[in-house]
């Protein structure tokens, strides 16, 4: 197949799928070109090993590999990034996860959604989960438990992901409120139970994934570790 002629007609893989919509919950973002789209990765400089652990695991539809942005005078790295290449293969994610906005010309018409269809696409699968979790998660310093960084959802949204979360892993989370100015307006995350084990349950769905990257362990490692 030719890759640089990508259809709806070209698939991806069951973890190439899961590792798609895992970004895509997290830090991940397709790109509307026109008729055409592409999926961007994006991270800070120490979590290279997590970029290229991503890239070995979707460059069969990607156009290079992952190259570094360099940011200030000094020359100083800042981020690691890659894209995949352009087509439609990706539109029904796009369609998915993204909705339509009124938004001044230099800037996006999309913004991300978390609709029930959405939630209903999304497959019971620790892949899906660790990546989640490496992208928009940490454990907390202060007792064994975890938070999942949701604040870019609305509250509908975010309990939506919380209702997947323990109908398909039966893990157990909060939903948490909290401004970071008294103008701002109200959002929320995701706090993940430590108590009962619930945490620990967790990290051992996602361990086996993680522990293949090794700048990514810390984010499972709790206080007790």
């Amino acid at each position: 197949m030719n890759l640089n002629k990508m259809t709806k007609d070209f698939f991806l893989t069951r973890d190439e799928e899961a590792i798609l919509l895992g970004c895509l919950l997290g830090d991940g973002h397709i790109e509307k070109r026109g008729n055409s789209y592409r999926f961007k990765i994006r991270h800070c400089t120490k979590q290279k090993g997590y970029v290229e652990w991503k890239y070995q695991k979707l460059k069969r539809f990607c156009m290079t590999e992952p190259k570094i942005i360099a940011n200030g005078k000094d020359g100083a790295y800042s981020a690691v990034y890659f894209n995949s290449r352009s087509g439609r293969f990706l539109e029904q994610y796009h369609t998915l996860f993204y909705e339509k906005v009124d938004r001044s010309p230099k800037k996006s018409n999309y913004q991300k959604k978390i609709s029930p269809e959405c939630v209903q696409f999304l497959p019971k699968n620790s892949l899906l989960l660790a990546v989640w979790f490496l992208d928009d998660g940490h454990c907390r310093t202060d007792c064994s438990g975890g938070r999942i960084a949701t604040d870019c959802f609305s509250k509908t949204e975010v309990l939506s992901l919380q209702h997947y979360l323990f109908t398909n892993y039966k893990i157990r989370t909060t939903l948490v409120n909290f401004k970071t100015n008294k103008n701002q307006t109200t959002r929320h995350y995701l706090s993940i139970l430590g108590k009962e084990g619930n945490f620990q349950l967790f990290t051992n769905l996602i361990k086996p994934i993680v522990e293949q990257i090794p700048c990514m362990v810390y984010k499972i490692k709790t206080k007790q570790e």
